[in-house]
């Protein structure tokens, strides 16, 4: 997804969570309003495909993206990573792993991500997403991102509602990114929910969460 018109600032590989029908909706507010190209990712879903599939999925559209820079905008243009709910989770997991291998990632954009399965989470959805062993994966940084060493990864976005069943678990992954460093860029939004990045058609408080949240992506990018 390219947007409407030069310049572009950079890419985003950008991941959708659980509401997999709103994908295309997110690249094009991305593309149009952060001028960004997006390369939106599909991935294998539980619980036919369990952990780690998924997010190995992400992971190899992330390496790809680093490797075809060229293809999705041109050299010279950062990349950042991208998501939203199970999607942020994806994303953020690209950030630590993208550090490890040395990919170029500028910023992360996490919205309202899911960061923490190993802290209590239904047992039912557990076993969905680990399938036979889910008490010994849950501890896994690619699972639960907020365990990992957070050093040294790309700068961070976080956005997410002060209703959001998530927002105490993206509260503590804020702190403990700016406790490693990471520069983070916090927007909670006290009217709003989970999804709310999607709700911009019928809610104005979240179009204007969602512009902000783009807007800040530019701001990243512009400076990476």
């Amino acid at each position: 997804m390219t947007a409407a018109s030069e310049p572009l600032e950079g890419r985003v590989a950008f991941i959708t969570g659980a509401a997999r029908g709103q994908g295309r909706a997110h690249a094009i507010r991305l593309a149009n309003r952060a001028r960004v190209v997006v390369l939106n990712v599909d991935y294998r879903l539980a619980p036919e495909h369990p952990f780690p599939q998924g997010v190995e999925d992400a992971l190899a559209a992330t390496r790809w993206a680093t490797a075809h820079l060229g293809r999705l905008g041109g050299a010279g243009k950062p990349l950042a990573v991208g998501g939203d709910s199970a999607g942020g989770n994806f994303a953020a997991v690209a950030a630590i792993c993208g550090r490890d291998e040395g990919l170029p990632i500028a910023a992360q954009l996490l919205l309202y991500p899911v960061t923490d399965l190993h802290r209590g989470s239904d047992p039912d959805i557990h076993r969905a997403y680990f399938g036979d062993r889910p008490d010994s994966l849950t501890a896994d940084f690619k699972a639960s991102p907020v365990l990992a060493r957070l050093q040294g990864v790309a700068p961070a976005i976080i956005g997410v509602g002060s209703h959001d069943f998530l927002h105490q678990d993206n509260v503590t992954y804020a702190a403990a990114l700016r406790a490693a460093g990471v520069p983070v860029t916090w927007r909670e939004y006290p009217t709003l929910n989970h999804g709310f990045f999607g709700y911009t058609s019928i809610s104005p408080a979240s179009t204007a969460a969602a512009d902000e949240l783009c807007d800040d992506l530019r701001g990243l990018l512009l400076a990476a």
